[in-house]
């Protein structure tokens, strides 16, 4: 890679592919993960938000950090070329992603502090992937 091309930290490069009436469709494997977990746990297991609803909002917080952190883990390790990451564990953590954005949107959160803590953690991830990248093409 001889220069950086910015628009690769966002690319969808890794993807399964369906077979729909014939024609194939590719799908991001993260984010078919995220949809499976946040659907899944958002209509068809609700009722396991009774004791998530039953926490403390720091500890509801603490769990939605915990479940989205092995999604941050996998795609900082593998935009900083440490490791090659499998459609079969970016499907998993999309799950995991899925599963901790249904939770926390059963957080009681005001409005503003919600887009805060969605911006700076966006922010956040972004910068260190994007830090990783630059190191890369440095050396």
């Amino acid at each position: 890679m001889n220069s950086f091309q910015w628009w690769r930290i966002f690319a969808h490069r890794h993807w399964i592919t369906l077979s729909v009436n014939g024609k194939k469709i590719r799908l991001c494997t993260r984010c078919s993960g995220t949809v499976v977990g946040y659907f899944l746990l958002k209509y068809v297991f609700f009722q396991g938000f009774k004791i998530f609803n039953s926490l403390i909002i720091n500890h509801q917080l603490f769990l939605c950090i915990l479940f989205v952190f092995p999604t941050i883990l996998d795609w900082i390790t593998q935009t900083w070329d440490w490791r090659e990451s499998t459609n079969n564990l970016r499907l998993v953590t999309g799950f995991l992603l899925g599963v901790s954005a249904a939770l926390f949107s059963q957080i009681p959160l005001p409005y503003i502090f919600r887009r805060i803590l969605y911006t700076s953690i966006i922010i956040g991830v972004l910068s260190v992937g994007l830090l990783g990248r630059r190191i890369q093409t440095a050396n």
